[in-house]
């Protein structure tokens, strides 16, 4: 316990402020984030409602293009990469070059082969 006291606002809203959040952090601006998921994970994703915001479109082919509007894509990130190589992220561009950076950090620490490993 502190002295300080947080005084909210009588206007503010929960779960207005949270509306475009994928989960519990908020950003502040306005991206539009477009996956892919293969066939292997498309009934998965099809299973629940991930954001207010979602249009899940399923592909011929059996995969499923999710699309979603946020605030930011902090949360959305981590919930691509725990899909593996089933999820791509078509849109936006930067989402695309910060998943590829994280996966270049993954593979360096995670080599291909057992050989690159004990080096």
């Amino acid at each position: 316990m502190t002295a300080f006291h947080f005084q909210r606002p009588e206007d503010f809203d929960l779960h207005e402020h949270f509306a475009r959040s994928f989960g519990v952090f908020h950003g502040g601006g306005e991206v539009h984030v477009k996956i892919r998921f293969s066939a292997e994970a498309a009934r998965y994703v099809q299973e629940s409602k991930w954001h207010p915001s979602q249009q899940l479109s399923p592909q011929a082919d059996g995969s499923l293009v999710a699309e979603f509007d946020l605030d930011g894509t902090e949360e959305i990130k981590r919930w691509v990469l725990s899909f593996g190589r089933w999820a791509e992220v078509v849109e936006p561009k930067e989402l695309r070059h910060e998943l590829g950076q994280e996966i270049e950090g993954l593979v360096a620490r995670y080599p291909r082969t057992p050989a690159t490993a004990q080096q």
